[in-house]
């Protein structure tokens, strides 16, 4: 789902895409931005009612699934520079089922609610101090359907 606000008519309202940072310049001319959240989702419909929105929505998605892909592709590149436990630990997946929208919405919900939950728990850790062994994590998702 769409954080609050978010995709409501294909709007993307500033504050929820970027806020302030703490100022790093010394002369206050600069201005640091720092994304307001670590995830976006979305879909097509919140784009619908206008066509250039649609061709935006489709041109922004391109985009950022490209962007996905040299984030992994950079990964794939560099395994010799990560541990064994790491590597190990790493995953992709890809699974071809059969369903209707409303399983899709469902399992989209379901998932969203796994990684919300190891999300916290990474969170909780890093602000009680363990950050031991942790590191950013990408988890990229997509169900759309295809026909064979």
């Amino acid at each position: 789902m769409p954080p609050e606000g978010f995709g409501k008519g294909g709007e993307c309202p500033a504050d929820q895409v970027d806020e302030a940072a703490e100022p790093h310049g010394s002369d206050g001319r600069e201005r640091w931005w720092r994304p307001a959240s670590d995830g976006v989702s979305y879909r097509r419909e919140d784009f619908t009612d206008a066509p250039e929105k649609v061709a935006a929505h489709t041109s922004v998605t391109r985009l950022l699934v490209e962007q996905r892909m040299e984030l992994y592709r950079a990964f794939l590149d560099q395994l010799s520079a990560w541990s064994a436990e790491w590597t190990g630990a790493a995953f992709s997946g890809e699974y071809a089922t059969r369903l209707t929208p409303a399983d899709v919405r469902e399992m989209e919900d379901e998932l969203d609610a796994v990684v919300r939950k190891f999300k916290e728990r990474g969170e909780a850790a890093t602000k009680a101090g363990d950050t031991e062994g942790r590191e950013n994590v990408a988890v990229h998702l997509y169900g759309f359907p295809f026909r064979a």
